[in-house]
């Protein structure tokens, strides 16, 4: 948070179900000692798994899981909405919500939603944009499947909800990604459960692809353990601008 300058944490308090969090300087001392509040609105139920990301424009967007089957008929979905800081501003006191909650998974509410991942894309031919990345379970007819959302920075959508697996047998989950080339080439690695690459149906392996700033496939699948394929590669992550 260049005005501060510091940073901002953010946790989900499991005994209230709440999404807290604190300033903090650069220097690593807390602002203050009180929490603020990033709780979306009711009737999410439980709140969990909080993600933020910082826009280009000052805003911060935030992702979460939530647990209640009257927003989208299952009973785990993924929700988005963007705060802007209150206060001054090198002492901000909390935040208020500019855009309002949103469904991530609005293409797809049947069944669960997980983990939402957001990712920025600053500089996209288009203007700044972001993305938002979850595992579902069911719109490939089987198992999980990654799916993903564009959005511009005032919180409109792009286009429609994607799939980014192109091997839909069994499961895909945990995708991990960095953005290069100022959002014109996303990488994403994550966990598959299909066997199509590795030859290993029912074992997990890491594979991996390479997407544009709509999230449209640029090439095939690919997978990362060619060395080692038999047992489980679990857990995968990513490191870009090497």
């Amino acid at each position: 948070i260049p005005s501060i300058p510091g940073w901002f944490a953010a946790w989900n308090d499991q005994y209230g179900a709440k999404i807290k969090g604190r300033f903090y300087k650069n220097d690593g001392t807390a602002i203050d000692n009180n929490d603020r509040s990033l709780q979306f609105d009711s009737p999410l139920g439980q709140q969990q798994r909080p993600k933020l990301l910082m826009l280009t424009n000052g805003n911060i967007a935030v992702a979460i899981q939530a647990n209640n089957g009257a927003v989208d008929t299952s009973s785990w979905s993924t929700h988005m909405k963007i705060v802007q800081m209150t206060g001054p501003a090198t002492a901000p006191t909390g935040f208020t919500t500019i855009v309002a909650q949103k469904l991530i998974n609005s293409g797809y509410t049947a069944s669960h939603q997980y983990d939402p991942i957001l990712l920025g894309l600053p500089s996209v031919t288009s203007g700044a944009r972001f993305v938002a990345l979850i595992w579902s379970y069911g719109p490939d007819g089987s198992g999980y499947t990654i799916r993903g959302q564009v959005y511009k920075e005032d919180g409109t959508l792009v286009g429609a909800e994607k799939t980014l697996n192109s091997n839909t047998n069994q499961d895909q989950i945990a995708p991990r990604c960095f953005v290069w080339d100022n959002g014109k080439n996303i990488f994403c690695v994550w966990q598959d459960k299909s066997g199509v690459l590795d030859g290993t149906a029912g074992q997990e392996g890491i594979v991996g692809g390479r997407f544009d700033e709509d999230l449209v496939a640029m090439g095939s699948d690919f997978l990362i353990n060619t060395l080692h394929k038999t047992g489980s590669q679990v857990s995968p992550t990513i490191a870009g601008g090497l």
